[in-house]
This record gives structure tokens, C-alpha cells and sequence, in this order.
């Protein structure tokens, strides 16, 4: 099969990956490996699709078989170390995260995931740098701004870790971990009225989110004991 026609598949398949027609498009990727068996952005794909389905075992496999065609392929070292992770290697997961790092300073899927696995260890520090790393403050996403805000919150750095939880919901108003997280750092600054105030916005939002509890302050209380 000529390359330009190889090239045209991987396309097609690009595009009906990002329609959601994911089926057609591991059919699109196969058929691609079938032409070209060293294709590496058509292992990283089928790899994502395996990875976004759970299966990271063979996530890890295909991020390997990509990276063994292209060692520089920063996305694939991400990959890898996604699929590490979550099969419970997260030393090696780190050394995935960091390798993209390396090839891609800028690449901030490598910054954000090494600082969500960063802060599952309980090295928020080093968490925290890394989601600063992930994407300018004013285009945070909102679980970036959660997550950077709760590693914020375990250090008692409150002040930053409310405005951090203030850019989550920005981006999603409905996002009740956000408001209870920030109740929590607000009540830990002595600033409870506002702090009431924020748990008041998750009752109108989400009421079975503090569970049986029908009181504002009841609920900041296990806001406080979630932090």
C-alpha cells in the first residue's frame, strides 16, 4: 500500500475517532497496522481506545509497541505512564510521566497527570509545581483547578486553594466536590459565613450529596471532615 494512502487511512480514522464512532475507528487504526506494522501513532491510538475502556494492560502494550517505532513520541511516554499507574507501578509511571516530559517541556497532559499521581502519593509539593506546569492559570480546566486546589488545601495553603476551587467552578458551576472542598478551605481560614454560604450552593445543587443531612452547617461539618 503506498504511504500517501496509509497516510489517508490514519486520517480517516483520526476523524472518525473524534466523532465518537470509536469502533470504526480501531477498524481504521488495525487496517492501518496492517500496511504499515511499525506505525507508531496508530499503536498510540489503539492504545488510547484500549486505555479509555479500561484495559491498561493492553494500553501499556500498544503504548510500548508505539514507542519501540518512535522513542520520542511524548504522547506515547504519557500513555504508558497513565496505563502504569493505574495497574498500581506508579514509580514507573512517574519515569513515563517524566521521559515526556523531557522530549516535550510544554506538553501539558505530561505535567497534569504527573501531578494527579504526584498528589495520590501525598507529595503535594511536588503536585502542586507540576499542575502550575500544566496549563496557564487562566485556562485551568476545571478537574485541574479541583485537584490542584485539594493538593493546595492538604498543605494549609487555603487562600490559594479557594481560588483554585473559585476556577473550577467557574469553568462548571455544578461541580458539588468543588463547592464542598472550597466550604471546607473557607471554614479552615475562620471565614465561615462564607463558607455556609458555599455548602448552601451544593444543597440547591446536588441535596443527596451530604447525604441525609438537611442543615447547611451540618453539612460544612462533613465538608471539614473530608479535607
Amino acid at each position: 500500500m503506498a504511504v500517501s494512502t496509509t497516510s489517508d487511512l490514519l486520517q480517516e480514522a483520526l476523524t472518525l475517532h473524534r466523532r465518537g464512532a470509536v469502533a470504526d475507528a480501531a477498524s481504521r487504526y488495525a487496517e492501518v497496522l496492517r500496511a504499515d506494522p511499525a506505525n507508531a501513532d496508530a499503536h498510540y491510538y489503539l492504545a488510547m481506545i484500549a486505555c479509555q475502556n479500561g484495559r491498561f494492560d493492553e494500553g501499556a502494550a500498544g503504548a510500548r509497541k508505539s514507542l519501540a517505532s518512535d522513542p520520542r513520541h511524548a504522547r506515547a511516554h504519557v500513555l504508558l505512564g497513565r496505563s502504569l499507574g493505574a495497574l498500581g507501578q506508579p514509580q514507573e509511571a512517574l519515569a513515563s510521566f517524566e521521559r515526556a516530559i523531557k522530549i516535550a517541556p510544554d506538553l501539558a497532559q505530561a505535567h497534569g497527570n504527573r501531578a494527579d499521581l504526584l498528589s495520590e502519593l501525598g507529595r503535594y509539593d511536588e503536585a502542586i509545581v507540576s499542575y502550575d506546569r500544566a496549563v496557564p492559570w487562566r485556562r485551568i480546566p476545571p478537574r485541574t483547578g479541583f485537584n490542584r486546589g485539594a493538593a493546595l488545601a492538604a498543605v494549609g495553603r487555603h487562600d490559594e486553594a479557594v481560588a483554585s476551587f473559585d476556577r473550577a467552578i467557574a469553568g462548571k458551576p455544578d461541580f458539588t466536590q468543588a463547592h464542598l472542598s472550597r466550604a471546607g478551605s473557607l471554614a479552615a481560614l475562620g471565614r465561615h459565613g462564607e463558607a455556609l454560604e458555599a455548602v448552601g450552593r451544593v444543597i440547591a445543587i446536588a441535596p443527596k450529596t451530604c447525604g441525609s443531612l438537611a442543615r447547611p452547617r451540618q453539612c460544612l461539618e462533613r465538608a471539614q471532615a473530608l479535607r
